[in-house]
């Protein structure tokens, strides 16, 4: 679980800077603050559960159609009706609003 979540952080950091580079700094912080603001909702546990279902353990690849199911289903198993649309940019939002962790290196022997 710990490299899925340093891969989707890993991730989220590139395309902070993408966004920010295409868009200038303010508009990538507001889009960040929204995210944040998503991750810290009572629904931001089904997100982050989202993203991780969605991640490939071995590969560290993330499906984006695997995480709009995912996350659809999570809020159906809380009464709550989404979108793909919706869905897709909630992904998109809260993914690039993850807390950064710092990256481990694993000396080689």
């Amino acid at each position: 679980m710990a490299k899925i979540w340093n891969w989707i952080k890993g991730e989220a950091q590139h395309v902070e800077a993408g966004i920010s580079d295409l868009f200038g700094s303010d508009t990538a912080q507001k889009i960040e603050a929204a995210g944040k603001a998503l991750l810290e909702s009572n629904f931001g546990p089904l997100i982050t559960t989202a993203l991780a279902d969605a991640t490939d353990v071995v590969t560290g690849q993330m499906s984006v159609s695997k995480a709009i199911s995912s996350l659809i289903s999570l809020f159906q198993s809380e009464g709550k009706s989404l979108s793909q649309a919706a869905a897709l940019q909630i992904i998109g939002i809260a993914q690039n609003s993850l807390p950064a962790q710092p990256k481990t290196v694993t000396p080689t022997t």
